[in-house]
């Protein structure tokens, strides 16, 4: 196949002005990522303390639970499922407080609200506590408009030897 002078000609000016053209209808739109990020996952706040003595607990491993995590599936999880089934986990301060933070992905489509979160709580000496936090939970906004879960006082009760 012979191309003219011609052809060749039109073809490097269609492919710079295709980009140029979109690039321009990207920014006229008003294209916003924000619009297409969804929390999948409130933040949860609270502080841990020892119910036997009401002292706060520093260095407590706080954990959220997956809740789409399944070992049912015939197969090994896939990229994006990979990625989704990551921990998140903080640990306490010297007074006993934790942020877990929120979660959101980006996505065209949006999907349905959470209607449970899952924390575990870890500290040696101490018996692990595992609770739910519900939907009637989510009604609070962090400052930075995150949904906020605050769980209060966490009591974590001393191992029995």
């Amino acid at each position: 196949m012979i191309l003219s002078k011609r052809s060749i000609m039109v073809a490097t000016i269609i492919k710079p002005a295709r980009a140029v053209f979109m690039l321009l209808a990207v920014v006229l739109t008003g294209c916003q990522p924000g619009q297409f990020s969804y929390y999948i996952s409130p933040q949860v706040t609270g502080r841990v303390i020892a119910a036997d003595t009401c002292q706060p607990l520093a260095d407590v491993k706080v954990q959220r639970v997956v809740p789409y995590q399944s070992t049912d599936s015939p197969s090994p999880p896939k990229g994006g499922q990979i990625m989704m089934q990551r921990t998140h986990t903080t640990w306490t301060d010297g007074n006993g407080g934790f942020v877990l933070a929120s979660e959101s992905i980006i996505t065209p489509f949006r999907r349905l609200n959470w209607s449970r979160v899952t924390v575990t709580f870890e500290c040696s000496g101490y018996e692990n506590f595992r609770t739910n936090f519900n939907a009637a939970n989510f009604k609070d906004r962090s400052p930075e408009g995150e949904p906020l879960v605050p769980a209060g006082e966490v009591l974590l009760k001393p191992k029995s030897d």
